[in-house]
């Protein structure tokens, strides 16, 4: 689909928009002692966003929204790198996950006696 230039953008839009990305930018890097992947994440996405929302002119069209996956894989790494962090503690979660959650305890009382190699077969 080609999206030729347009007239311009409300300036509230183009102020939204910036402080929205402000925003997230700070929690994200404010994050980023703990969580060390948000940020190599987030920064992906916003580095491979230029060129998907126009600031950098790619061809004739005002943005390119097939090139939407690049910065998305940013995105999916930020949450990918996430999962082995969501440890099994916390509050119960609601009765209708208990079952994901009897896994996640057993294994969790399991783990300490797995080694690696100890006991394998060949």
């Amino acid at each position: 689909m080609l999206y030729p230039y347009g007239g311009q953008i409300p300036a509230w839009q183009v102020v939204g928009a910036a402080l929205v990305l402000a925003l997230v930018s700070a929690v994200v890097l404010r994050g980023g002692r703990r969580h060390p992947y948000a940020p190599v994440g987030w920064l992906w996405y916003l580095g491979t966003l230029v060129p998907v929302i126009g600031l950098v002119q790619i061809g004739s069209q005002a943005y390119a929204d097939r090139y939407t996956y690049v910065p998305l894989v940013g995105i999916f790494v930020a949450l990918a790198w996430s999962v082995p962090s969501a440890r099994c503690v916390g509050p119960f979660p609601p009765r209708r996950s208990a079952p994901r959650w009897q896994r996640c305890s057993a294994s969790t009382r399991q783990s300490p006696g797995w080694r690696s190699g100890a006991g394998a077969t060949a």
